[in-house]
């Protein structure tokens, strides 16, 4: 059967023929893959030799899927993904893309390791080992000096734990919404101007700034390796850093930017002209009302006189007021003890939080930059600091069934089953079950559309089909192909096949594990394996996307009442303000909870002790989900089914009067009716907007929902 591979969410008249189109998950680099939507490369490199050797000079490539490939590329290539989060990169730490533009990418552990020196242009044999490629520069020859780098040019992009042009943060003024995390440079001790990691873009003009950006974990090692000689290196508007090292000399510009309380500062104490590389002072903000911080020196040396002898490598610094390090800053430049004021780097009200990073990010660990709503990176409905706007998050708790249990707005665990299981905060496939689907679902999480709006479903979760699963209730793939007594199949014509098991032999090609064989236009249809292990799978639709699913109350449809038998297979919400027993479990106020036995539920305090005097006390029921309705009885609320949210960033279309019913989409190859990329948190309120749908999740009690399908066991048992 043929595949459907053309829904892409970049035009397909912008690409143009010097633009082809890759998908690491489900393309083909056989002689019939022709980079166009319809039949897409399985990798950069291969599409951009092949457009070379047919003379043809590529400019870009548009990509979708989880991929891992050395590719250098060049200064004006751009590797586009298909919609925000639409690719995944993970190098694992070796492999790497580098010295291109890129757009809608999350770049992760792309070269990790910090190199000692590389005084000599490492244009030639050396880029894979001291760059990795989010930033660009004039020519290769000036990827060496961060006064003819531009930074990261491209935007939207995340990039997680990867090395970069000598850790030049930020670009040009297009530059915006980028996240940089964990990020490395190489030093340079050749020449200690042209070094160290820097923030903005070279030659920016007095009034360019650089918009919504964010900042993680920018460690002083990576920092302090030289100073800047960039004049006009800042102008961040609205960014948000969080456990970052400044050094107080660089030529910095920040306006309406938020620092968490885990940022830093180190500058050369003017009084002692000892250079941070050797007598670094480190401010430490104290909580509490005119609270003074703490300078502790993070050498053995304390010579350095301040306002006193410091004792023990420490020293405060008096005055009213000073609760953080600008308010120690101006202390420090009225002392006398640096050279600039403060004033000229921290422009139109900087905020300097009194939270952490934890506080103000969901998850920054696990690489979500997503914001909490009551964090001071919220400044009004449309307006925020950092690279994402405020989301919620559901957590995943503990480890088994009932880790759960006691927490509301969270993952259920107790509803997980089949395939699946969690494990120290995370959802993972149970390798030792025989099921080959599993499914979790989350609590009820309730929201006041009159005070917050969200756009919708942002699920960032890859498309693992050649790790041997997929994040959706849709198998992807058909029945396995199997050779016959001579390791040998007959194929049908124009359809993907992806290699299993052992290495297969096409067409006068050899094909390895995972690969993807395309029959189009051939005549001899025969493959081999190499071993009695080798099989085929037809792959049904190479643009299943669903990764999330979710289904949504407007209102409270009835209500158990206290001394009521509760119904199994139908989803409660205490959402009253006490504690409620049912089935020995304590369901806090705003819990939800799936009825598994008919039983009726209590009244309790923290303990489980039942309060017989309570009376009058009723939950909501949200979600009926009976298999079978007695007789003379109604389904509470009516059927509700769940609407899929599209992988990679995608959102649910929704109407004025809820969500896109399933039947308003078709099975396979669905195309979002809302843009779902960044552009959706919009002004308006809106997305984009087809028919007249908006992507605003409008409802008051949501459930997700996550379905994943096991394609092949043999990856999964490996």
């Amino acid at each position: 059967m043929a595949t459907n591979t053309n829904h892409w969410r970049q035009a397909r008249n912008a690409a143009g023929n010097q633009t082809f189109f890759v998908d690491w998950d489900n393309g083909s680099n056989g002689q019939q893959a022709d980079g166009t939507p319809e039949y897409p490369f399985a990798t950069i490199s291969h599409g951009w030799a092949t457009k070379v050797a047919a003379g043809v000079t590529p400019t870009g490539c548009v990509v979708r899927g989880h991929g891992n490939e050395a590719f250098v590329g060049n200064h004006s290539f751009q590797i586009i993904g298909d919609y925000w989060g639409a690719a995944v990169y993970d190098g694992g730490g070796v492999s790497q893309i580098i010295y291109c533009t890129m757009r809608n990418l999350i770049y992760l552990n792309g070269g990790t390791t910090i190199d000692t020196d590389y005084s000599v242009s490492p244009y030639g044999n050396n880029i894979p080992a001291a760059f990795a490629g989010c930033g660009r520069a004039n020519d290769a020859t000036y990827a060496s000096f961060a006064n003819s780098v531009f930074g990261v040019a491209s935007s939207p992009i995340l990039i997680g734990n990867s090395k970069m042009y000598r850790g030049c943060i930020g670009g040009n003024q297009s530059t915006g919404l980028n996240i940089y995390a964990k990020i490395k440079c190489t030093p340079y001790v050749a020449n200690q101007n042209t070094c160290g990691t820097t923030f903005g873009g070279y030659g920016l003009s007095a009034t360019a700034r650089i918009g919504n950006c964010s900042v993680y974990d920018l460690p002083l090692q990576v920092r302090a390796t030289g100073k800047s000689a960039q004049t006009n290196a800042g102008h961040m508007y609205r960014w948000i850093f969080g456990k970052v090292d400044f050094i107080y000399e660089h030529a910095d510009y920040f306006y309406q930017c938020l620092f968490a309380n885990d940022c830093r500062m180190f500058y050369v104490d003017k009084a002692s002209g000892q250079e941070y590389t050797n007598k670094r002072l480190l401010i430490i903000p104290v909580e509490g009302e005119n609270a003074e911080p703490t300078f502790v020196y993070d050498s053995a040396v304390t010579e350095l006189d301040f306002t006193g002898t410091p004792t023990g490598g420490t020293m405060t610094v008096t005055g009213v007021g000073i609760k953080n390090f600008y308010d120690a800053l101006v202390a420090l430049y009225a002392a006398g003890h640096v050279t600039l004021n403060p004033e000229t780097y921290f422009k139109e009200n900087c905020i300097f939080a009194e939270v952490p990073s934890t506080g103000i990010y969901n998850d920054p660990e696990k690489y979500d930059f997503t914001t909490k709503p009551d964090s001071p990176a919220h400044i009004s409905t449309y307006h925020y600091f950092g690279a994402l706007p405020p989301a919620l998050s559901i957590p995943i708790i503990g480890t088994g069934n009932s880790g759960s249990d006691g927490v509301a707005g969270c993952w259920d665990n107790r509803s997980i089953d089949g395939c699946l299981k969690v494990e120290n905060g995370y959802v993972k496939l149970d390798t030792a079950s025989q099921e080959t689907s599993g499914r979790i679902f989350s609590k009820i999480v309730k929201i006041d559309p009159l005070s917050v709006q969200y756009n919708g479903v942002f699920a960032s979760l890859a498309k693992r089909i050649k790790a041997g699963w997929i994040a959706s209730s849709i198998n992807p793939y058909d029945s396995h192909v199997t050779p016959d007594a001579n390791l040998a199949a007959t194929l049908s014509a124009s359809t993907f096949y992806i290699v299993k098991g052992s290495h297969a032999f096409f067409n006068d090609e050899t094909y390895n594990i995972n690969d993807v064989i395309f029959t189009r236009d051939i005549e001899n249809l025969a493959v081999t394996f190499e071993s009695a292990s080798g099989y085929l799978i037809p792959i049904k639709d190479a643009n299943i996307p669903d990764v999330l699913y979710c289904r949504c109350r407007s209102m409270v449809y009835a209500r158990a009442e206290l001394g009521d038998t509760l119904k199994p297979q139908v989803t409660y919400l205490n959402d009253g303000n006490s504690y409620i027993k049912f089935h020995n479990r304590i369901i806090v106020p705003n819990e939800s909870f799936i009825c598994d036995n008919a039983e009726q539920f209590y009244v309790c305090d923290a303990q489980g002790n039942v309060d017989s005097g309570a009376s009058d006390y009723a939950i909501a029921v949200i979600f009926d989900d009976r298999e079978t309705i007695p007789s003379g009885e109604e389904r509470i609320g009516g059927e509700t089914k769940w609407i899929p949210a599209q992988s990679f960033g995608e959102y649910f279309a929704m109407k004025n009067a809820g969500a896109i019913t399933e039947e308003e989409i078709t099975p396979f190859g669905n195309v979002p009716k809302a843009s779902g990329n960044y552009k959706c948190f919009t002004k308006n309120g809106g997305g984009g907007m087809v028919n007249g749908y908006k992507s605003i999740l409008n409802q008051n009690y949501i459930q997700f929902a996550l379905f994943v399908t096991v394609v092949s066991t043999i990856d999964v048992n490996s």
